[in-house]
């Protein structure tokens, strides 16, 4: 799969928002969204609290698996196991690097609410260099 796949599918991914407007159900192919009320949490795809993001109508809820502690824990597992499989010959150079929640943190820190603490901290893991470990 290639990066822009990745993508496209971290995009659909269900994200909860806290909207600032007003408005009845939204009736789409993938199925419906809202109501959406000032103040009622709500679920929607990425790729359209993105959009609301910009616009300034909703704040993004961080989901329950962007805990920094948790989210190193998996990313340095992740990274043990590509070291394993490529030590053995491998193919599977980024085994879960790429999955669809490693592209959704990174859309969410690039697009949405790149200066928030948790954001700053998860991109911190992503970004690390080769031979830096974090521990638990």
């Amino acid at each position: 799969m290639d990066p822009a796949e990745v993508e496209f599918l971290a995009e659909k991914e269900m994200v909860k928002i806290i909207p600032n407007f007003s408005l009845d159900k939204i009736y789409l192919i993938g199925g419906d969204l809202g109501p959406f009320n000032p103040g009622l949490p709500v679920e929607v795809p990425l790729w359209l609290a993105l959009n609301l993001k910009q616009r300034q109508k909703c704040r993004i809820v961080p989901p329950e698996w962007m805990d920094t502690d948790l989210y190193t824990f998996t990313w340095n597992l992740n990274t043990d196991c590509n070291r394993r499989l490529n030590a053995t010959g491998s193919d599977w150079t980024r085994l879960s690097a790429i999955s669809h929640k490693y592209q959704f943190t990174f859309i969410i820190g690039q697009r949405a609410n790149p200066r928030t603490s948790l954001t700053r901290n998860v991109m911190a893991v992503i970004d690390k260099p080769e031979g830096q470990s974090f521990t638990r």
